[in-house]
């Protein structure tokens, strides 16, 4: 006859920590606005899918507001140039809105005989009021455009900036060069901020120049420019394109609401508060002790959707030693202003109280005997009567709750086997101490996968478990036909965390 034994083999707790990695590049598509203006570029006539890449063929929808240009009695144009600035269509707005915001809209065809195309809009008010704005907009997934980067090395692609950075352009246009070159930075009402003459570097196709916006005045915080950069050849273009930057030189709004000073830092913890911007990139928590100050712990990854007063993050306090902390908000945008938000003095408690399990050493199973069938064989870890049941004791006040789970070996017999995937176990009811709070269940019916595959016992939520609580578990083995006689032995492991 052959008989199976179980065996406690130890105790085990753990901590699990995951790092993501988020990218934090934003490409602003719009709308982009200026005063009291708006411009938006989009591939469809409600302005939800705002583009800057179209496909030959694609409708292009433009929409400018204005609070200041009341209609466009005296001046109404939409050019579209190709990249060696040839006049490809010429086209007018149409006024949709006569009350403020006051609204023009126009839309075309993209065309397919070009790389890119510079937009050159104009609307004059009967009061003289001007609107203008210029914008490249591109072949989609041609990579031959006009654009503005951060770094000398043109990979990163790039429209927010401080006053004070220095913007890198690259233009492909006609390859035969120019003479005389010219840079423009204009607002919406078509005041020139800047006029500049700068030769640029050229490289068959490719024309490339740096400017330093710290030597240009008038240029608006929280406002879109327009950079407007030329090259001509005598009387003829080599290129003319704009394209649109923004300024962002204000610090991104950053505070913590939630938790306060002096909070008592127990289990999951909501993080409340503000991480905003209109260049916003992305905010992220971290934590110091006080007894480590400098040595900051991030929690959970960057975030890059903004927050106006609501929930940041959650903050899983648990594993953290008794002891004082400080927790920091910091909130960056896409100009790299930082702006960082604190609540110090956040207390973790020492907790004395009890956090044990108990089990019973060893469990044997009913005997079955050689057979060519399947045998089935039970057993019940523990007795259901609470004494000598699987046992939690949780008095350590932290209301953070627990998980129970078990794994199984193989059973053997010197080199013989009868493998686990052939065990079923069914949790009991809970029975808790009087006075301990209620939150505890059983877990289910559970049959193993593997050797690895865990099955939960009994588990407290974020809240619960502070008290004892038992709970049995019935035990189904299915035997092999044919197994060979013996004493089968396996080990459960019990992980408590």
């Amino acid at each position: 006859m052959k008989y199976l034994k179980l065996f406690l083999l130890f105790l085990m707790f753990v901590l699990i920590v995951v790092f993501p990695v988020l990218a934090k590049t934003v490409f602003p598509v719009g709308p982009y606005f200026s005063g009291g203006d708006k411009f938006y570029i989009a591939a469809d006539s409600q302005y939800a899918d705002l583009r800057n890449s179209f496909t030959a063929g694609e409708t292009v929808y433009l929409k400018l507001e204005s609070t200041r240009v009341i209609n466009n009695s005296s001046g109404n144009s939409l050019q579209i140039y190709d990249y060696n600035s040839n006049l490809i269509q010429q086209l007018s707005f149409t006024q949709t809105s006569f009350t403020s915001p006051f609204t023009f809209e126009a839309n075309f065809s993209f065309p397919s005989s070009s790389t890119y195309y510079n937009l050159v809009i104009n609307i004059t008010s009967s009061q003289r009021q001007r609107l203008a704005v210029q914008q490249t907009i591109q072949t989609q997934g041609v990579e031959q455009y006009f654009k503005l980067f951060k770094d000398t090395a043109y990979t990163q692609e790039h429209y927010v900036f401080k006053s004070t950075d220095t913007v890198y352009l690259k233009v492909y246009a006609g390859s035969s060069g120019g003479k005389q070159e010219s840079q423009t930075v204009y607002d919406f009402q078509a005041n020139g901020l800047y006029y500049g003459y700068s030769s640029f570097s050229q490289a068959g196709n490719w024309y490339t120049l740096s400017l330093n916006l710290g030597q240009m005045s008038g240029l608006t915080d929280q406002s879109w420019h327009i950079l407007e950069a030329g090259s001509r050849w005598g009387s003829r273009k080599v290129f003319s394109v704009g394209r649109m930057f923004f300024i962002d030189d204000s610090l991104p709004f950053s505070q913590l609401t939630a938790p306060v000073p002096g909070e008592e830092l127990t289990g999951i913890l909501p993080v409340q508060g503000s991480a905003d911007d209109a260049s916003f990139a992305y905010y992220k928590l971290e934590y110091e002790a006080q007894s480590s100050l400098g040595v900051w712990q991030q929690i959970g990854s960057e975030v890059t959707t903004p927050v106006a007063a609501g929930f940041l993050a959650n903050w899983d306090t648990s594993s953290l030693s008794p002891g004082f902390y400080n927790l920091k908000l910091t909130v960056v945008d896409q100009a790299g202003n930082i702006s960082t938000s604190q609540v110090n003095n956040l207390f973790r408690p020492s907790y004395s109280g009890a956090f044990s399990l108990t089990v019973p050493e060893t469990v044997t199973l009913s005997s079955v005997p050689v057979s060519s069938f399947l045998q089935e064989t039970a057993g019940k870890i523990g007795e259901g009567t609470g004494s000598n049941d699987v046992k939690i004791e949780d008095d350590r006040g932290l209301f953070e709750g627990w998980s129970l789970t078990m794994t199984v070996t193989d059973f053997f017999s010197g080199t013989d086997m009868v493998p686990v995937t052939g065990l079923t176990i069914t949790p009991g009811l809970v029975t808790a101490e009087s006075g301990s709070l209620d939150g505890v269940t059983a877990g289910p019916v559970h049959t193993f996968l593997s050797d690895i595959d865990p099955a939960s016992i009994m588990l407290a939520g974020s809240g619960f478990g502070n008290g004892v609580y038992w709970n049995d578990v019935d035990l189904l083995l299915q035997v092999p036909a044919f197994s060979k006689a013996g004493n089968y032995n396996a080990v459960v492991t019990f992980s408590l965390q």
